[in-house]
């Protein structure tokens, strides 16, 4: 690769610095603290058609912070320039060569102050048309992030040491499955986001972990961009990437529940069976998603209504029982359609080259007979899209799945409105999301969107973006690749991920009771939970009643966790942080987390340890430093060491972080409404003797929290001489209601107290009531209130006799 070689000319100011040597120049320019933007730009005698394609729209940044501003002075043939936020980049000749470096705390802009080295180097260049970066890591560089590599490529990887792949969304035809954005992050506190949609390759099979080595980014055409992080560990460097990409938008609280779904139903009758069933065996159940059949042909977007007559009575009908439909939708249309031939008058599809006609690039597809694609690369063609969706949604639809969106089938002579297909591929399903985002939008611009799409890019979570895994086996090790691809999608700003339950593709195996549990276990503690197949049953009930009876019970436990997963989703939106989160982000000096891929946190204080394997019931599971109380047991571990933990069916390891409380509620047949109406809080106590966390409530279905119309309830609990107390005191904000409900508390402790007291409404203030010590479990839930004790668990479990916004309850000995 030719490389940026020297500079003649400095052009230095508080917005940015450029040097070049006549026809190149290299481009330096502040975003946000601590983030820069490195653009190298040639200038040739030709001009692109169309601007260069950018999938990263930046941001005015937030909390009334000012862009920051560059300072620059040259010494030694050398320029060193202050980017503000603490990081310094120095530029050296021959060829031109960035390094970065994290300025302490105090040090003065410019100053001589010893740095931290984030990277020993960066250089540029070009190769033809192809464009791209050398970088040198060094030896404590451990790499994360790109996403969800190939998954039938191998097994997927956690850390990207001795990788290489392809940036180049794909699904079908062929095996290599893989959802992957150009977003790398160092254990050593930075980050390198490359804003290029075209393909490239990105290459760390040189870096050795404790070693280091040279890694590279190529790009096959395009501009050269690339945004540099530096922050304070992998949530720091979460969270400046999700300002710079946006924020994940907050789910409606449904889309958190059970959401049922198999391709497909094929009409009225069945959708209304399902539901039905879902209420009369008890099993929680919020969505009901509809594949292929809801249309007569691909692209239509229109009701079958021979299949589903009556759609609005339907719709309506389900509403009232509790749930919420989610449609497929693809960017593809068969020829003939009303809507194929409204966007062939309008300009809005794919187009052949200009020197076969320029017509509508169709070609023949697996859905029944010809199609074209919808060019979401023009402007206009997303607001037509918008439109359909606006229609849509009025009539009651509550979610949408953009499926086959790499796009599936993309020739390489296609012409978008936005330029060659190789320059839009990767941004097709960004696109896509956002047209159905808007369409949504104007139909019902207090309500939060839902999409749920097979491929993306960055920036999709701030359209209220969701992605699965795609079409999985029906296999044991296609569960085992799960995990990974879930844990890489977070590492990316894509917070809410989901895989097919079961399994999807049927001709690969079929699916036996157990693969279908231990998969439906996995997913109770993913972002999102949601079977599906091609040609087979995926309700619980269609592995006899053992399986069901299971599933029912994994199911409740998903919903009695609502509160602690809605409060992630508030801290996703918030700070960019997963739901789902691997180990390294929270210990990224223990080595034996650095690849674990197979077990992860749900949000803080919860580790899982799914079963993977047929036949297993017990399970290694690592349990980090600290101590951790196992679920379904209450017993006490310690940590830092790996465990043989059990593993019946029905009951994946799960494990609770010592000294957590967390909040829970009673499993209804569907999610909401908000706030709870009832809260349980389990306290798991632990050095060093108190802890502290929060519920987070809205409404549920509307865009009023970023207006602040939220509450917080703040849970504490705390161990003085012979009590341990629990509280719950509410925050309410811009009059947004204090919620009264009732509480119930459960606190694992050595031996029963003597005396378990409470503070009506509370209130420290007013006199404590002292509970009755109730015989038995049974005896504590049919009262009003009163405490129990369980010698086996030894826990003690607290009812309050009275509905209140506030809690405090004293366990005394």
């Amino acid at each position: 690769m030719e490389h940026f070689y020297r500079w003649y000319h400095t052009d230095a100011g508080p917005d940015g610095v450029e040097i070049r040597d006549g026809e190149t120049a290299l481009r330096i320019r502040p975003v946000l603290p601590g983030v820069v933007r490195v653009e190298l730009k040639r200038e040739v005698r030709w001009q692109p058609l169309h601007p260069p394609a950018r999938g990263i729209e930046e941001p005015v940044p937030d909390g009334g912070e000012d862009r920051p501003t560059l300072s620059a002075r040259e010494q030694g043939g050398s320029l060193t320039v202050d980017a503000g936020g603490g990081l310094r980049i120095r530029i050296d000749p021959e060829p031109v060569r960035l390094t970065f470096e994290r300025l302490p705390p105090d040090a003065e802009p410019l100053s001589p102050a010893r740095a931290e080295l984030l990277t020993a180097g960066v250089t540029v260049g070009w190769d033809g048309w192809q464009v791209g970066t050398d970088f040198t890591a060094g030896p404590a560089d451990r790499f994360y992030g790109g996403g969800a590599p190939g998954q039938f490529e191998g097994p997927p990887w956690l850390e990207w040491s001795g990788r290489r792949a392809p940036i180049w969304n794909k699904h079908l035809p062929g095996p290599a499955a893989r959802l992957l954005f150009p977003v790398f992050w160092s254990l050593r506190g930075y980050g390198v986001v490359f804003d290029s949609p075209w393909p490239a390759e990105i290459d760390f099979r040189a870096v050795r972990p404790g070693q280091g080595g040279p890694w590279h980014y190529r790009a096959d055409g395009g501009s050269l961009a690339f945004y540099f992080l530096a922050g304070d560990g992998l949530p720091d460097l979460l969270d400046r990437y999700t300002r710079l990409t946006g924020r994940p938008a907050l789910p409606p609280l449904w889309a958190l529940g059970y959401l049922q779904s198999r391709y497909g139903y094929r009409n009225r009758a069945e959708v209304e069976a399902v539901a039905r069933e879902m209420r009369e065996r008890q099993i929680p159940c919020d969505g009901l998603i509809l594949d292929l059949y809801w249309f007569r042909r691909m692209g239509e977007l229109d009701w079958d209504e021979e299949a589903f007559p009556d759609p609005l009575g339907m719709l309506r009908d389900l509403h009232r029982a509790g749930f919420r439909v989610v449609v497929i939708e693809e960017p593809y249309v068969l020829v003939g359609t009303r809507v194929f031939e409204e966007g062939r008058a309008r300009g809005f599809l794919v187009r052949r080259p200009e020197a076969d006609g320029g017509d509508p690039y169709t070609f023949p597809f697996w859905a029944g007979g010809d199609a074209a694609l919808v060019d979401f690369s023009h402007p206009e063609a997303r607001r037509w899209w918008a439109a359909e969706h606006e229609r849509l949604a009025r009539m009651g639809i509550d979610g949408w799945w953009t499926d086959l969106n790499e796009p599936e089938q993309h020739y390489p002579d296609m012409i978008h409105h936005g330029g060659p297909a190789a320059a839009v591929h990767n941004l097709q399903a960004l696109r896509m999301i956002e047209a159905v985002y808007r369409g949504q939008k104007a139909a019902f611009p207090e309500r939060r969107v839902f999409v749920m799409s097979r491929s993306g890019w960055m920036g999709m979570q701030r359209y209220g973006a969701a992605v699965w895994s795609g079409d999985v086996d029906t296999t044991w090790e296609a569960l085992r690749a799960q995990p990974a691809l879930g844990l890489g999608m977070g590492l990316v700003g894509v917070p809410y991920w989901n895989s097919d339950v079961g399994g999807f593709l049927e001709h690969r195996g079929q699916v036996d009771p157990e693969l279908y549990l231990r998969w439906l276990e996995f997913a109770a503690f993913t972002p999102l939970l949601r079977p599906h197949a091609a040609f087979q049953p995926r309700e619980p009930w269609a592995f006899g009643p053992e399986a069901e009876r299971l599933a029912r019970e994994v199911i409740r436990l998903r919903y009695r966790l609502l509160p602690y997963l809605y409060t992630c989703a508030w801290e996703a939106h918030r700070t960019g942080l997963p739901l789902m989160r691997p180990l390294v982000l929270a210990h990224p000096d223990d080595e034996r987390v650095r690849d674990l891929r197979d077990q992860f946190y749900v949000g803080p204080d919860l580790l899982v340890a799914p079963v993977l394997e047929k036949g297993a019931r017990r399970r290694r599971v690592y349990l980090p430093g600290g101590e951790w109380y196992e679920w379904h047991t209450a017993r006490l571990r310690q940590g830092g060491r790996h465990r043989l933990a059990r593993a019946p069916l029905g009951q994946p390891p799960v494990f609770v972080r010592a000294g957590a409380i967390l909040p829970l509620t009673e499993p209804g047949a569907h999610a909401g409404p908000l706030p709870w109406d009832s809260l349980h809080l389990a306290v798991f106590p632990g050095p060093p003797g108190a802890g502290e966390s929060l519920v987070y409530e809205d409404d549920g279905e509307t865009e009023a929290y970023r207006d602040g119309q939220y509450t917080l309830t703040r849970l504490r609990w705390w161990q003085e001489a012979g009590a341990l107390t629990v509280s719950a005191e509410p925050e309410g904000r811009d009059g947004h209601a204090r919620p009264l409900r009732r509480w119930s508390v459960q606190v694992r402790v050595p031996e029963p107290p003597g005396r378990v007291v409470f503070h009506p409404g509370g209130h420290p203030g007013r006199a404590p009531h002292e509970l009755r010590r109730q015989p038995s479990a049974r005896a504590l839930r049919e009262s009003p209130g009163g405490w129990h004790y369980d010698p086996r668990t030894r826990t003690v479990r607290v009812a309050v006799p009275e509905a209140t916004a506030a809690l405090r309850v004293r366990l005394e000995w």
